[in-house]
């Protein structure tokens, strides 16, 4: 296997970037994959690097670790919109002559977007409370607050769901009567 060796302007001697290098233009890509649906894996598969390499990029590169961070951060809040989204869908009958927007991603069954959530949970809660505490100067080891906002909207949601699930089990129950 040979590789390719050429003089730059100033005659250093260098080689060509190997095909499965993590270039810069793959970094973006992968953490815009990233920060679209928090998926890892589709995200270094979209980029065409392996899952090794952006692990041992992550652990090297404390700026690539930063971006990786944000990216997953904003990827998560998408999930959570996108759930929220599904949610709300499901209460409301759907109007004929709405326009869909179209869609800005793949897409994720509901099965998917709570595993991702659920496997990302406590990453991004950690990265939020670290967030916080460097805005307001506190250590991030510091007590939580009382209620998170998600979690009161977690409880938001299973309210809906039960109220959603309520109509057909008292029907279930009037037709056995």
């Amino acid at each position: 296997m040979t590789q390719s060796v050429f003089r730059t302007a100033d005659g250093v001697r260098a080689h060509a970037p190997r095909a499965n290098a993590f270039t810069a233009e793959k970094r973006a890509i992968f953490l815009a994959e990233l920060a679209g649906h928090a998926n890892v894996k589709l995200a270094y598969t979209t980029a065409g690097v392996s899952r090794a390499c952006v692990y041992r990029t992550k652990a090297r590169d404390a700026g690539f670790a930063a971006a990786w961070n944000d990216a997953l951060l904003a990827g998560y809040e998408t999930l959570e919109m996108l759930m929220l989204s599904h949610a709300i869908a499901q209460m409301t009958p759907p109007d004929p002559e709405a326009q869909t927007p179209a869609a800005t991603g793949p897409a994720l069954s509901e099965r998917v977007l709570i595993n991702l959530l659920a496997l990302h949970r406590d990453e991004v809660r950690a990265l939020r409370a670290a967030k916080q505490a460097s805005v307001a100067g506190t250590p991030a080891t510091a007590a939580p607050a009382a209620e998170d906002p998600r979690d009161q909207l977690e409880a938001v949601l299973a309210v809906m769901r039960e109220r959603l699930t309520a109509p057909e089990e008292a029907g279930d129950k009037d037709g056995a009567a």
